[in-house]
């Protein structure tokens, strides 16, 4: 199965992820009881594909998300 992003692992189970468009740093905590998502990207197209690839890289489903600042690049994914 392909990614739709290249995510760099920073630690165990610990993600991050440059979006292409807009440059957004977008990352992943993969926990044993659910998943944090920080950030979720621009557009519906980006959540659609940053959502395959979780369910890739992530043994639970996102149960949690943060978002960092107000700004659309950040939120509307």
């Amino acid at each position: 199965n392909l990614m739709y992003h290249s995510w760099e692992t920073l630690s165990d189970n610990v993600y991050r992820c440059r979006l292409a468009f807009c440059d957004v740093t977008i990352g992943l905590i993969c926990g044993c009881a659910g998943t944090l998502l920080v950030d979720t990207g621009t557009t519906l197209e980006e959540a659609r594909t940053v959502q395959a690839d979780v369910d890739r890289l992530a043994a639970h489903p996102v149960n949690h998300v943060v978002l960092t600042h107000k700004h659309f690049d950040h939120v509307l994914g």
